[in-house]
Formats: C-alpha cells, structure tokens, sequence
C-alpha cells in the first residue's frame, strides 16, 4: 500500500508541478494591460465633427498667452485638448491669427476685464 501511496503523490505532484507550470508560463507570456505600450506608427484616429486642436500648434517656448509669465509648454499646453469641434477649431484659427491672442483663466480673469475696458476708454477718448 505504501508504494501506491508514494506512486499516487508522485503523480499528483507532477501533475500539479506541470499545471503550475503552464499557468505561470501564461502568465509571463501575457503581459499585463497596463503596461502594454501603443506602437508608436499608430496614428489616432478623430471622430467626424472634431479637428486637431490649433492651439497645440503655437510655439512651445514663447510666453504663456495667459499672462502667468511662463514658458507655454509648462504652463497652458499640457491642459490643452488633443481634438476640439470643428467650430471650436475654426473660432481659434480666427484668433491665432490677431496678434494679440490671450487665454481667460481664473488666474487672469480680473487683469483682461480691466485691460478690455482701459482698450473701451481709449477708444471712446480716441473718437
């Protein structure tokens, strides 16, 4: 009886070595979702109605247009949008190309409403 037992648990073991084998062998051939990378030849795709956001096309190392002082790439760019609706897209081209483009934040909100009321009054004295 003894040696049925010993042959018994030897076969258990095996099997059970070679199913834990397999198992961790699936585990290390499948990497986990969050560390699979997206190929860097992929291009994203826009749902119809959006356009790239032209904003993100403006010089990284210029002056932040919301008036903060810092470079634009530490400041606004990484909030900025990837895509934006067409209209979206289209009212900022129009801004862009005026050559006094500023962003409104909360930061700054005060500071433009005083300075589009003093550019008002200057009108207004001007005519």
């Amino acid at each position: 009886m003894s040696k049925t037992n010993e042959t018994s648990n030897e076969e258990n073991q095996s099997t059970s070595s070679s199913k834990s084998e397999s198992s961790n062998a699936s585990v290390e051939s499948t990497p986990a979702p969050a560390l699979v990378r997206p190929s860097k030849t992929a291009k994203m795709r826009l749902i119809p109605g959006f356009a790239w956001n032209p904003l993100r096309t403006l010089n990284r190392n210029m002056p932040c247009p919301c008036l903060s002082g810092k470079k634009f790439k530490k400041c606004c760019l990484p909030t900025l949008p990837m895509a934006v609706s067409e209209n979206e897209a289209k009212h900022h081209l129009e801004q862009m190309s005026k050559p006094d483009l500023v962003f409104m934040t909360a930061y700054n909100q005060d500071k433009l409403k005083e300075l589009m009321a003093n550019r008002a009054k200057e009108k207004s004295d001007g005519q």
